[in-house]
């Protein structure tokens, strides 16, 4: 099975890098990375036709790589997909599809983030799973200028803050980038589940790779 990830922050790689390895299935992993994407999306304050045609090239690229899956790993894009599934014959998959499927589950969830553009696509896939779900999000940008100059102590200590605030006011916290999942192994165990975009995209993909297989289609 190919996997062809698009990436817009490089510490997005190295957590699914780990995913998948965690996983008895042997996956192709092929990396995509445009780094600009994010400071252009926070100058244009949408999803503009510049933005898109970047995603398109990319999705261009996958089906030249024959991929079986193009995975969006920035959840800033999301919605993104959309538009694009259209121009491809490779399926496309948002960064957070596996975790709000698994989030939906859920009457009340806690939303971390440390992006500005990440939760209102997030809270509106939510919505859209789980119409009456109620949503605790916190936000804490300085945590990924954190990440960025290289203080990752202080950018962990900051989304241990943010579950710390929800405690005891959700049912379950997502840790809704993909930067973020080192450090769900070192929130203490508690009656509060903790879910990670990575892994749950893994776990997604996984499922869906076996729901082919078992109609009869295999992989490239």
């Amino acid at each position: 099975m190919k996997v062809v990830c698009v990436h817009a922050l490089k510490s997005s790689l190295q957590p699914i890098e780990d995913a998948f390895q965690a996983v008895p299935e042997e996956v192709e992993l092929h990396h995509m990375m445009d780094t600009t994407l994010l400071s252009l999306l926070k100058k244009q304050q949408t999803l503009s036709s510049s933005i898109l045609f970047r995603f398109v090239e990319f999705c261009r690229r996958a089906e030249e790589e024959e991929a079986d899956v193009i995975l969006l790993t920035c959840s800033a894009f999301n919605e993104a997909r959309d538009l694009i599934q259209p121009l491809t014959t490779v399926p496309v998959l948002r960064s957070d599809e596996g975790v709000m499927k698994q989030a939906a589950a859920y009457p009340r969830v806690g939303l971390i983030s440390t992006v500005a553009e990440t939760p209102p696509p997030l809270e509106r896939y939510l919505k859209s799973l789980a119409p009456d779900v109620v949503i605790h999000t916190k936000l804490d940008t300085e945590a990924m200028d954190c990440l960025a100059r290289g203080d990752k102590a202080g950018h962990d200590a900051r989304i241990y803050q943010m579950v710390q605030d929800v405690q005891g006011e959700v049912d379950v916290i997502v840790l809704s980038q993909y930067s973020m999942t080192h450090t769900a192994r070192h929130i203490p165990a508690g009656n509060t589940p903790v879910l990670t975009a990575a892994d749950a995209s893994v776990q997604h993909i996984l499922g869906l790779q076996a729901e082919r297989e078992a109609a009869g289609y295999g992989t490239n």
